[in-house]
């Protein structure tokens, strides 16, 4: 009898460990704030010829498979983050870009690594961004873990399909657990 009991009261108590929910501790800053990042590229060589946009610094040789090229290069960008109470967060970027370019660049395909740098910490993380230059259309998302200062943080950012021209459109999103 007593071994019912006590397969019935352990039996209780995994159910009631399950049921109670598990509550994080909370943030000093709020859990999400609106932000606009924009991007301007800042390793462009003077008098860049072309032909096209400067690629970036080659990390290996380009890799061509018909009309699919294969390009991975690093390149370097000024970011300013706007917080949607107006005031700004400025430093720079680093991404490690593996680029598909299909059929001359009418699609192209970037799988990025990005290395945010605000000084004291930034954040690092996965990006994805899709040029379609038939439509000159692009879309963007990427999200994003703080170091530094910034642990424990999270800016998740991006775009739907807009127009684009040559510069970099504006990503909007959160940053989460925000603590500045």
């Amino acid at each position: 009898m007593n071994k019912k009991i006590l397969i019935l009261l352990v039996s209780v108590l995994a159910v009631a460990m399950l049921a109670v929910p598990v509550m994080a501790k909370p943030s000093d800053g709020p859990n999400k704030v609106a932000v606009t990042v924009d991007m301007t590229r800042n390793d462009i060589p003077p008098g860049w010829p072309g032909p096209g946009p400067y690629p970036g610094d080659m990390l290996d040789d380009p890799v061509s498979t018909g009309v699919i090229l294969h390009l991975h290069v690093l390149q370097s960008y000024d970011v300013t983050i706007t917080f949607e109470d107006g005031s700004t967060l400025e430093g720079t970027v680093e991404v490690e870009r593996k680029i598909v370019n299909i059929k001359a660049g009418a699609r192209v395909i970037l799988t990025d690594n990005y290395v945010f740098d605000f000084g004291a910490g930034g954040f690092e993380g996965k990006g994805l961004v899709i040029l379609d230059n038939v439509n000159h259309l692009s879309k963007a998302y990427g999200m994003y873990q703080g170091t530094g200062d910034f642990e424990g943080q999270t800016l998740n950012i991006g775009h739907t399909w807009i127009n684009y021209i040559t510069a970099v459109n504006s990503w909007y999103g959160y940053w989460l657990k925000c603590q500045l």
